[in-house]
């Protein structure tokens, strides 16, 4: 996800889970179970989905693939990179949201 508040620097975030657009609901002030995400709570702006990479056969695949993700790369162009090689490596579906419009 990504946060598109153009008077800040841009921040992202790399999660796990089901159902993303749930996840992008919670960050959004709580269209969720009424409550914001508590780490993003004082963010300003409004976060959207930027890629989507899965579906994975395990959790613990998917896990070890944020991790992964989460540690190696920061930055907008950098994890959208390896978000695409991560889908390479690990042969799954890799939907980014300025190509393909999710």
């Amino acid at each position: 996800m990504i946060n598109n508040c153009p008077t800040t620097k841009t921040h992202s975030y790399v999660g796990k889970d089901r159902r993303p657009k749930s996840k992008v609901d919670k960050h959004n002030a709580g269209k969720v179970r009424n409550a914001r995400a508590r780490s993003t709570r004082g963010a300003i702006g409004h976060w959207m989905l930027n890629m989507v990479v899965g579906p994975f056969r395990t959790r613990d695949e998917a896990i070890a693939v944020r991790n992964e993700w989460q540690a190696d790369c920061r930055g907008i162009p950098s994890r959208r990179k390896k978000g695409v090689e991560l889908a390479r490596k690990h042969r799954v579906l890799c939907f980014d949201a300025e190509l393909d419009k999710i």
